[in-house]
């Protein structure tokens, strides 16, 4: 930035026009630039009697202003843009920076550990972009309209409202955006983390939307009756604190739901969700999926593929679909359904004989399936437990009779009940699943 001082090697480097320096030699703190394209430089300087600048005023055309620590070093610099697209750099500092325009998005945030050139006293106006340093920056904005890029370093971006753009460079940056307005993420290099911002009561996030070209890994858009958030290269999502909707089409996304009851759609990838908190529903559909449920009573639905799920705390209802896959779920009274008659899903804790929680097995739909079962059928002709020779887990198997080539009627292993102890029966029969009614017809 710029010095108003005599004798002082400021340059300004107009881009575009006749260079016209304005000072004011009587206020020495204070910087005017032109109302051409400047480009501001301000290195090892300081104002009169040695103190940090003020302020500057940019005024006219699209000016680039590089930040030095020798003239930004105080928390109060103000810097006003003016007319034109203006842009404040601080990629030349040597520690990272905090500009802070908004405080209330900074209550979830730990940043003790961080040390940062704290610039939220500072009245940054009219300036269009803001870019960091290499190193670990803080960057907020206010309800108009921002553009940030983090620069290397692990960064915090944080729109608030108002249509931003944000770009978060190198480094594992955690960004927000949403609320009000349209914006757009471009994550960049590493792995990031979006939060995205409530803008109404009910959020939709609609992953996989063809919006832009797919640059650095997976394409997104996020929608509510608000606003809408645009985002690339984010591999990382953190849904609202109110009911959210994803529909994922594409990429490898990681989605946390956050609180709030929330419906999950998976796409022809191997998507990884999680409710968190609150009754969520999570369909994984195609691929090799990975959903968790989290604290409250879900409903979770592999799909195809070899799919894991894991309920969580509470009352949870767990569907492999298509496949053999790995059941787990949690403390509470779980139910699990078994639907794939050609697949054998391990069940891996559950709940047998205990005082606190009692979960059960569901197998409406195997044996609907078959020809000659009906409600009056007596289960133990279709239904019983083994201990397998190879694996020496307890096997829930069904009895085939309706092939329609004429094989003759066979058992098939449906699930599989995996203890504590990889490898011990659990000692459970058809009689004990029935009399405890932890089985489903």
């Amino acid at each position: 930035m710029r010095k108003a001082q005599e004798k002082i090697e400021d340059v300004i480097s107009p881009v575009g026009g006749e260079q016209s320096l304005v000072l004011f030699p009587p206020v020495y703190d204070t910087f005017v630039g032109t109302d051409n394209n400047d480009t501001i430089t301000a290195s090892n300087v300081k104002g009169q009697f040695g103190r940090a600048l003020d302020s500057i005023y940019m005024r006219g055309g699209d000016d680039l202003v590089y930040a030095s620590e020798s003239v930004f070093a105080s928390l109060h610099t103000n810097v006003f843009g003016g007319a034109g697209y203006d842009i404040l750099t601080y990629e030349d500092y040597t520690r990272g920076i905090f500009v802070q325009t908004n405080s209330g998005l900074f209550d979830r945030l730990n940043l003790g550990q961080y040390k940062y050139v704290n610039m939220q006293g500072a009245d940054i106006i009219d300036v269009e972009e803001v870019r960091g340093t290499s190193f670990s920056d803080v960057l907020a904005g206010d309800a108009g309209n921002n553009v940030f890029r983090g620069g290397a370093g692990d960064d915090y971006i944080l729109g608030n409202n108002g249509s931003d753009v944000i770009y978060g460079d190198k480094g594992q940056d955690t960004i927000s955006a949403g609320g009000r307005g349209t914006s757009v993420v471009y994550g960049g290099e590493g792995t990031d983390f979006l939060i995205l911002l409530d803008g109404g009561s009910q959020d939709v996030a609609k992953l996989g939307a063809a919006i832009f070209t797919d640059i650095d890994g997976g394409i997104a858009s996020y929608n509510d009756a608000q606003g809408a958030v645009y985002f690339v290269g984010v591999e990382t999502v953190l849904g609202t604190t109110g009911g959210d909707t994803f529909y994922a089409s594409g990429g490898s996304f990681t989605i946390d739901g956050g609180s709030g009851n929330d419906i999950f759609n998976g796409s022809q990838t191997n998507d990884s969700f999680s409710g968190s908190a609150g009754d969520d529903r999570i369909t994984g559909s195609v691929g090799e999926d990975n959903l968790r449920g989290g604290l409250g009573n879900d409903s979770l639905t592999g799909g195809a593929n070899v799919d894991t799920l894991f309920g969580g705390s509470g009352n949870d209802f767990l569907t492999g679909g298509r496949d053999g896959d790995l059941l787990f779920g949690g403390q509470g009274n779980d139910t699990f359904f078994l639907t794939d008659i050609s697949a054998v899903d391990v069940i891996g804790d559950f709940d047998f004989g205990s005082s606190s929680y009692s979960d059960k097995v569901n197998v409406d739909a195997i044996l609907t399936s078959l020809t000659r079962w009906t409600p009056a059928s007596d289960p133990h002709n279709y239904l019983r437990v083994i201990v397998d020779s190879q694996t020496g887990l307890d096997n829930l198997q069904a009895y085939i009779d309706n092939d329609p080539n004429g094989a003759p009627a066979n058992w098939v292993s449906l699930a599989a009940f995996q203890g504590a102890q990889p490898g011990a029966s659990l000692g459970i029969t058809i009689d004990t699943l029935l009399n405890a009614n932890q089985i489903i017809l």
